[in-house]
Parts: C-alpha cells; structure tokens; sequence
C-alpha cells in the first residue's frame, strides 16, 4: 500500500481494504482529519496476479531494501518512537477484510510495522525491533530505506519515505 505524501510527524497507522480505499489516521493528533487514498492496483490487478505477487514476496522473507539513503535524524527519532511503542509488546491487528501498518514519521521518513493478511495479528516488542533492523543492517547500508518480514510471512518492520509501497 502506498504511503501518502502528506503525513506530518507522528505516529500513523494506515488500513488497506479489499476495495483498494487506504485509510490513514494519526494517533498522535486524533483531531486531524483522516487521508483517504486509493490504491489502483488493488481493484485492477486480477487475483491470478495478486497470487504471483505474494508468493514472490512472501519466498523472500529474510528483506530487501530500494536503494537510497533516509535521512539520519528521521530514522533516529522514528526507531526511537517504534521502540517506545512496542514497549514490552504491542499487539497489532488487521481487519477481517484489510491490511494494516502502525508507523513513526519523523523528518521525511517513515519505520513502520506491518500486518499483510486480512484478519492476521502480530505482537511486537522492542527486542524485535532491534532484531529486525539488525537483520535490515547486515543486508543493506546504515540509514538506506529497507525492511525485513519474518519467517511468519505477514509481519514487517520496515523504513521508507512517503509515497512508497510498502507491505505488499
């Protein structure tokens, strides 16, 4: 699902419906208005192809990463922000019919924790949030937009800057 070019810093969670209507709302400032945005490939995409597409991703569960630099302090103050989140664990929950992530965005940049299965939950503590960016540092440069999913296949924790797809 694509990351919407208009957040402001805070914590974001983002839900991705079957009909490709993507529904962004701050947690930090619950009073702002939600970003509506819709996904083209969700409704135009035939289910043969959505099928190809995740198994391709979902063999490839160890991460990658698009190849450019974020900015130091975003990701700094973004992980720090995830960390104090997850806490000794934090559930997070997909609808029954959408995908979900929760993020920080701190100074153009964006880590985030994802649940790509309608209805699936995952539970993150601040030791995976080490392990996964560990994970995402051995594989890729310090700083470079990245994620990692585990051996689950659903759960991502990833960095990225706005307008991106992520958990697909």
């Amino acid at each position: 699902m694509k990351v919407p070019t208009d957040l402001t810093d805070g914590v974001w969670t983002s839900t991705q419906h079957e009909d490709g209507t993507i529904i962004t709302t701050s947690l930090s400032n619950p009073a702002a208005p939600a970003i509506i945005t819709r996904s083209e490939a969700a409704y135009t995409e035939n289910a043969a192809t959505r099928v190809t597409r995740s198994a391709k991703f979902l063999g490839k569960r160890d991460g990658d990463y698009w190849g450019y630099e974020l900015d130091h302090s975003g990701v700094d103050t973004a992980v720090a922000s995830l960390l104090n989140w997850a806490g000794n664990g934090h559930e997070l929950c997909s609808p029954p019919n959408a995908n979900q992530w929760l993020g920080v965005f701190a100074e153009q940049t964006l880590v985030y924790y994802c649940i790509d299965a309608k209805g699936g939950c995952g539970n993150l503590d601040q030791t995976d949030v080490r392990f996964a960016l560990g994970q995402i540092d051995v594989k890729c440069r310090p700083y470079e937009a990245s994620w990692f999913r585990w051996g689950s296949g659903f759960e991502t924790v990833g960095k990225c800057r706005t307008g991106d797809n992520i958990c697909v």
